[in-house]
């Protein structure tokens, strides 16, 4: 196997794929850039999992029995407590204070969505969905990757 070039990022290893498709915005009421959804089994997030973007700077994390396990409370519980038993949404918006608790990031150039949370007694975590180009609507198996960091 070939090793990645030495200027490659280093999202960190595959965590889980999620299918995602962007959106065709003259043909949707309300516009969005892209959905990815998936039933999720990992250590870090476990339940049935839909993260829409948008724009730039407003994304939506939703699911069903969605259970993460961040360390930082406040997410952790709030995600668990409104999808328990029933499907809903964090809106999340752009967090112009990067470094605090919870980050997460638009790399439109890229196509990257970097979630980041950083517990204070935990190593901080950070995953990372790299979304490949493709048509309209069309369903496309996208790679998360998990991080720690130190």
């Amino acid at each position: 196997m070939a090793n990645p070039p030495s200027d490659a990022p280093d999202y960190g290893d595959v965590y889980f794929q999620i299918g995602c498709y962007w959106t065709d915005p003259s043909q949707v009421l309300q516009p969005t850039l892209w959905k990815c959804f998936e039933n999720v089994e990992t250590e870090l997030l476990s339940g049935f999992l839909y993260i829409e973007l948008e724009d730039t700077t407003s994304l939506y994390f939703c699911g069903r029995d969605l259970v993460l396990r961040s360390g930082v409370d406040m997410y952790d519980n709030l995600i668990n407590f409104i999808t328990n038993d029933r499907y809903d949404c964090l809106h999340l918006l752009e967090d112009k204070d990067i470094g605090n608790a919870f980050d997460w990031m638009w790399d439109s150039n890229n196509n990257i969505l970097q979630i980041t949370w950083r517990p204070e007694d935990e190593p901080h975590k950070m995953l990372t969905l790299v979304i490949e180009d493709e048509e309209y609507n069309q369903v496309i198996r996208s790679t998360v990757y998990h991080k720690i960091l130190n």
